[in-house]
């Protein structure tokens, strides 16, 4: 994995937060109703959803945050300057880090995505680079109570602190740490993640949404229609 930074081409900048789709270690909790390897191809799936959204912001630099550190993420990483390992530590450890790094190489306006959003859009990373012309920090609330987008328009550690991570209270407890350091918060759109099978039975009852919605809707209905026959990228 390269970890090396490119010269810095914007002063805007999105971070993907993403695992190594590794069957038995990503999507577990459609194992099941899934098989290990059905999971992680649908992992990869929403993992290719993702920069194709964040490859539309031509305007901002992407770096793609890494997990486990050794992994190669050549086959997502096109238009990215940076792959960068996460290293170790709890996920707020991780975002704290990389976050930290970004301001610290120059950058303005950062926002970090997670992998399990398969309704985000463009035009959601745009509403938050819009929103940080008025508010300290953007966020992109889940229905599950976690987020799916976080931007910032300084470093402040507090937002990635004290934090329950993968519990129902994380978009609450991280706008309570922004406002106990003084943070304005601005909110987007509420999406729900993809995580259960719920969520998967709910994305694939629904037509509707963006072009990339429905690309990822049809990979997925592909992995599910043939099996372990196409197995994942791991």
């Amino acid at each position: 994995m390269d970890a090396s930074v490119a010269a810095r081409n914007s002063e805007t900048l999105i971070i993907v937060f993403a695992k190594y789709p590794r069957p038995g270690r990503v999507k577990t909790r459609l194992v099941g109703k899934l098989t290990e390897r059905q999971s992680a191809a649908i992992h990869a799936a929403c993992l290719r959803h993702t920069m194709r959204v964040v490859r539309q912001m031509a305007s901002a630099d992407r770096w793609l945050a890494a997990s486990p550190d050794n992994a190669d993420f050549s086959a997502y990483a096109a238009g990215c300057i940076s792959v960068r390992a996460q290293g170790s530590g709890n996920l707020g450890e991780r975002l704290a880090r990389i976050a930290g790094d970004a301001f610290a190489c120059g950058y303005r306006r950062v926002a970090v995505v997670g992998c399990d959003c398969p309704t985000m859009t463009p035009q959601d990373l745009a509403s938050a680079f819009d929103g940080l012309e008025r508010h300290d920090v953007m966020i992109g609330p889940a229905l599950d109570g976690g987020y799916y987008l976080i931007a910032m328009r300084r470093f402040a550690a507090a937002l990635f602190e004290g934090i329950d991570w993968g519990s129902a209270e994380v978009y609450a407890q991280t706008v309570r740490q922004a406002k106990n350091v003084q943070l304005s918060v601005g909110d987007l759109r509420a999406r729900s993640d993809l995580d259960r099978p719920d969520d998967l039975r709910r994305l694939l009852a629904d037509d509707g949404g963006a072009a990339e919605t429905t690309e990822l809707r049809d990979d997925i209905r592909t992995i599910i229609e043939e099996g372990d026959a196409r197995g994942s990228e791991g």
